[in-house]
């Protein structure tokens, strides 16, 4: 299993508005502490200075300075990583009305908040919210700054990461690749940004299981980082992880070996034990290692890693929904090798917790059926298409009803793969690879899906595939675009 983690801008570029108090000692004390705790991944004390950062500014400025606004979003930024969500939105939305008022709602600043606000919904998945404030974003921007702007390109990928979690693929591949020329262009084919773009445009061909393409990308991104930061830059040791796994996916596994060794090697150089949250990513590339080995039938070398790798994750990301999937994998080692008790004894307890005070309960995994019955039957109904057009194409809202039912009776969940397709005149013109989840028997469950579509007027039929063991129902429904 592949896992991609959005990139959040760094705490020092939240620091936009220019202040003259930045020359008092104090302030300049608490502002390096609370950029110290943040690159440290210190987070709950990073929120208590940004707190005493905040207060210090209203103190100095009043409590509608832009100043204030910078403070806000850092403490919000704080907010978000310690995932308490109902506290970071409302200082968001605060410094993002106190720039409007301030510097004009065309301000530069005004779109840099934005950006975060959208950033904020992002990681909630809250989709429908963060785009608008994108859109508005990338507006202020090309008219500030002009189309060809490196913050116009920033605002681009951010987009393109939103259209591409979305799964709208036709959408999202023109915005990563304007940004990618812009950045270019702007910055020089060897700027540290050029890499960032390069590694989303990457990340959006792995989704869509492209690795060829991926691979020139990221080895791409890796010299630039490496001729940029050096052999240990922070972006190294992702990137090295990222061409280990697209390495695997294409059976490249002496290269996928080393470029997972090394990254390795680079993380527990720079993050150790008493790094706290940050040194789950050992934990990762311990477990990128052992997939490597287990692709090869190397069960022995892989089984120690992912052990260490899942002891790593329950004690600094405790009841995360990643320690399921790495369980998983595990699991899947010990079926390979006729071990079908100790696969099953995974899946029989709860997860641990880190112990008392635990930030996150620990996750209950629930047993999954690994062979459908083939008394199981799929049923489509209620299937509607609501096309409307969008800037550079359209989009259709798909809303249709299924029932997964079991002529032997029973309860439980059982895994599925669900997948859409366009077609016209009986060809198809795109396909989205399938999504797997896991589905209750018996109950009738809603779904709205939103696709990208082309922009050309005609007609057209959207359809959804749901397969469950050798159980496959497939339904088309046509539409018009005009």
């Amino acid at each position: 299993m592949m896992v991609i983690r959005p990139i959040l801008l760094a705490l020092t570029c939240l620091c936009f508005v220019g202040s003259v108090w930045a020359q008092h000692t104090q302030w300049k004390k608490l502002n390096n502490e609370v950029k110290e705790l943040h690159a440290q991944g210190k987070y709950a004390e990073g929120a208590e200075m940004a707190t005493q950062l905040l207060e210090a500014e209203e103190k100095a400025f009043g409590p509608t300075h832009p100043n204030v606004a910078v403070a806000l979003i850092n403490l919000a930024v704080f907010y978000m990583r310690l995932e308490n969500y109902s506290d970071a939105e409302p200082l968001y939305k605060k410094a993002l009305a106190i720039l409007e008022k301030s510097q004009g709602p065309n301000h530069s600043d005004v779109a840099h908040a934005l950006n975060h606000l959208a950033e904020f919904y992002v990681l909630q998945k809250k989709y429908s919210e963060a785009e608008p404030l994108y859109e508005k974003s990338l507006a202020i921007y090309e008219k500030a700054r002009g189309p060809n702007h490196p913050d116009v390109a920033v605002v681009l990928l951010n987009l393109a990461n939103l259209y591409s979690q979305r799964e709208w693929y036709s959408e999202a591949e023109p915005l990563y690749k304007k940004s990618l020329a812009i950045l270019e262009k702007s910055q020089g084919p060897n700027h540290s940004d050029v890499a960032h773009a390069l590694n989303g445009l990457a990340e959006f061909y792995v989704l869509q299981k492209k690795y060829s393409e991926a691979e020139p990308l990221c080895k791409r991104s890796l010299a630039i980082y490496e001729k940029f930061g050096g052999p240990e830059h922070p972006s190294v040791p992702p990137t090295l992880g990222r061409l280990g796994q697209i390495n695997r996916k294409l059976k490249k596994y002496s290269e996928a070996e080393a470029f997972c060794i090394r990254a390795l090697e680079l993380r527990k150089k720079m993050y150790k034990p008493e790094s706290g949250y940050d040194y789950w990513l050992v934990g990762e590339s311990l477990h990128d290692l052992a997939q490597v080995y287990a692709d090869q039938g190397r069960y022995s070398e892989a089984e120690p890693l992912y052990k260490r790798s899942l002891a790593i994750l329950e004690t600094t990301i405790p009841g995360h929904p990643l320690l399921r999937w790495y369980l998983i994998d595990l699991a899947a080692l010990y079926r390979a090798q006729g071990e079908h008790d100790k696969a099953r004894e995974l899946f029989s307890d709860e997860l641990p917790s880190a112990g008392k005070g635990s930030a996150k309960e620990p996750t209950r995994v629930a047993s999954v059926s690994q062979q459908p019955s083939q008394s199981l039957s799929v049923a489509i109904h209620d299937m509607k298409v609501n096309p409307s057009s969008v800037p550079g194409g359209a989009r259709c809202t798909l809303t249709y009803e299924y029932t997964l039912e079991d002529a032997k009776g029973g309860k439980g969940k059982i895994p599925i793969e669900t997948s859409y397709a366009l077609r016209q005149d009986g060809t198809t013109l795109s396909e989205q690879p399938p999504v797997k989840s896991e589905v209750e028997k018996g109950k009738k469950l809603h779904t709205e899906k939103t696709l990208g579509t082309p922009r050309k007027s005609g007609s057209y039929e959207l359809g959804v595939r749901i397969q469950c063991g050798e159980t496959v129902a497939e339904k088309f429904v046509p539409f018009e675009i005009r």
